[in-house]
This record gives structure tokens, sequence and C-alpha cells, in this order.
């Protein structure tokens, strides 16, 4: 199953507007989610996600 990503009109906005490195590290990053959306890398289950999992990124 292949997963996609939608931008709203103001995110599209915003998007236009930072540094072109930064806009290409969000797009790689939302490449990434689209390839696998229920594994984000840099990411850990927490212990309570019993019938649906929640993420939190690692420090």
């Amino acid at each position: 199953m292949s997963y996609g990503v939608e931008l709203s009109h103001q995110a599209k906005k915003t998007l236009k507007l930072l540094d072109k490195v930064i806009i290409r590290r969000i797009e790689k990053r939302l490449e990434e989610l689209c390839l696998d959306p229920h594994d984000p890398p840099g990411h850990f289950p927490t212990p309570q996600a019993k019938p649906y999992q929640q993420w939190r990124k690692r420090r």
C-alpha cells in the first residue's frame, strides 16, 4: 500500500517562505513517511500505546 501527502493552501504558502535547504529536508521527510508511515525513523512507540500507537521522538 502506498500513501501520499497533501498540503493545505496555507502550508504551501508557508513552505515557500522557508530556506531551500529546509524545504528539501521537509520534502525528504515527507517522502520517508509516505514509504512507511507506521514506523517513523528516529521514533519509538510509547509503552502505554495499545489500541493505537503513539510515537515519541528520540532526543
